[in-house]
């Protein structure tokens, strides 16, 4: 029988839950997050017959990026639920991203990624002769992001 802690991501500055409307509980603690963001790609305009005018920027799309997640423990059975049957056919998902404070664990940013799949997980390396915790790394494919402070 395994001992629950109350808070077993303590020493991870960034959490991750799954976004269900209320109050999430952490599935997934990691030390390291690169990469969330987005880019919109701009077209160049211009009306035609018109050489005086500036040229204009058009938004032609956004284009989320792929968020990394290292150093860090995800619940067991966590994934096993999220990837499904194979690669490739998880199920997509929102999740939030949470920055906590490293003195007093308090919530300073929190990213949720809509339409989130897990694209690469790693555990290791292992090594038996080795005194390390086996750490983590997961990336996430996102389809929007939306950021609350």
């Amino acid at each position: 029988m395994t001992n629950r802690r109350d808070r077993p991501y303590v020493q991870f500055d960034f959490l991750i839950a799954p976004d269900e409307g209320g109050e999430s509980e952490p599935v997934a603690g990691f030390r390291e997050c690169s990469n969330i963001g987005m880019e919109v790609t701009v077209a160049e305009y211009r009306r035609a017959g018109n050489r005086q005018a500036a040229v204009r920027a058009l938004a032609k799309h956004g284009e989320a990026g792929d968020a990394t997640l290292k150093y860090g423990m995800i619940r067991p059975g966590v994934l096993r639920g999220w990837l499904g049957d194979g690669a490739g056919s998880g199920s997509r998902r929102t999740v939030l991203v949470m920055l906590r404070d490293t003195h007093d664990s308090e919530t300073l940013l929190t990213w949720r990624l809509v339409g989130a799949r897990i694209i690469k997980h790693v555990a290791g390396p292992l090594n038996a002769k080795a005194t390390d915790v086996a750490m983590e790394e997961l990336t996430l494919a996102y389809e929007r992001i939306e950021m609350e402070f």
